[in-house]
């Protein structure tokens, strides 16, 4: 299910860095304008040390956002990896784009301020049904606002069929990577697999929400997503809840929510077993964990847990009228202990606020 989105944001946010130490070795100003940093990165030697990876262009940008008359910058990183697997050797081109607004521009101006990361990997080896043929791309967006004390974003990644270009994978609106489907779109464009969503608002010390979801392929029809939210009680008292169900896809929301969203609606036990309900339907009720820290060993506990339930459309399993033995014996009943959708929403609250970052 992997989505490394904070590795992914790390190294954006760190070739945006190196572009300035590199331009700053050369004695280089980016107060204005724009520049052509390809020959300053290629004096690193990125090839060889990052094993396949060439830069083929990279620029840096001092522009003013119109609306708001504030300092933007812009780095893009056009590139490719070349890498072996066995006896066969493939290669990938890249595109990063990185636009950041501070919010006072100065030297600590990457302490505070709101931007968007966009990345795409182009003409992958890999064969996914959802996706016809041998090749495919993997984008990913970030939209994020950082202040002293919260950070804010919305990172957003998925598989691309290789026939779709740049102007398919982000929205035209805000520049994220668009949640409509290849199956629910009019025109075929869209993600075709691999939809991971991840919603978070954290304070300066961890704590908050944060939102997860995951969808399999584009005719699903549901995300599988999780959620989770501490809380700083006092210094010997930190707590959380932690929550997993499913939500349709597309979601019936509309606004920021739509396609994108995290939220969680139902419960789905019997998702491909005997009996599957028609549509998947669900119960009105989702898994829970409830959280303690444990700062002694600096982990996490479940201090008590809502996660038993029957692989049928129910969630119960009352064995006493099954006709037959089940799992090579008789078995014992099940009853779900899943909380109620209710108290899901009464006690997580809202879903993680989304940065619309003002960019142009």
């Amino acid at each position: 299910m992997g989505l490394d989105t904070d590795g992914n944001f790390k190294f954006a946010i760190g070739t945006a860095a190196s572009y300035l130490h590199f331009t700053e070795a050369d004695g280089v100003s980016i107060k204005s304008d724009s520049f052509d940093v390809t020959a300053s990165v290629a004096k690193t030697k990125i090839k060889d040390k990052r094993g396949g990876m060439e830069v083929t262009s990279a620029t840096l940008k001092r522009s003013t956002v119109a609306s708001t008359g504030k300092i933007k910058y812009t780095s893009k990183l056009t590139g490719s990896f070349t890498y072996t697997e066995g006896s066969t050797t493939s290669s990938q081109s890249f595109k990063i784009k990185f636009q950041h607004v501070p919010d006072t521009d100065s030297a600590d101006s990457v302490k505070a301020g709101e931007g968007l990361v966009q990345m795409w990997q182009e003409g992958i080896s890999e064969t996914d049904g959802n996706c016809g043929g041998n090749t495919l791309d993997v984008v990913t967006s970030v939209a994020y606002k950082n202040t002293s004390d919260n950070l804010s974003f919305r990172a957003v990644k998925a598989k691309f069929s290789d026939n779709m270009t740049s102007d398919d994978f982000f929205n035209s609106s805000d520049g994220e990577v668009v949640g409509i489907s290849a199956q629910e779109s009019s025109t075929g464009s869209g993600w075709c697999a691999d939809l991971n969503i991840i919603r978070a608002n954290v304070d300066k010390d961890g704590f908050g929400k944060v939102g997860y979801a995951w969808q399999a392929g584009k005719m699903d029809g549901y995300t599988r997503t999780f959620n989770i939210k501490t809380v700083y009680n006092s210094a010997d008292n930190q707590t959380g809840n932690a929550y997993f169900g499913f939500n349709p896809h597309p979601d019936n929301s509309s606004g920021t929510n739509k396609y994108r969203t995290t939220n969680i609606d139902r419960m789905i036990c019997n998702w491909a077993g005997p009996g599957q309900a028609q549509g998947r339907t669900g119960v009105a009720k989702v898994q829970r964990q409830q959280l303690s820290y444990d700062s002694t060993n600096n982990v996490w506990k479940s201090s008590s847990d809502n996660i038993t339930f029957a692989p049928t459309n129910s969630c119960d399993f009352d064995n006493s009228s099954n006709s037959s033995t089940t799992f090579g014996g008789s078995g014992a009943s099940i009853t779900n202990n899943l909380i109620s959708i209710s108290d899901f929403q009464t006690n997580f609250g809202s879903q993680p606020s989304k940065p619309s970052p003002t960019l142009e």
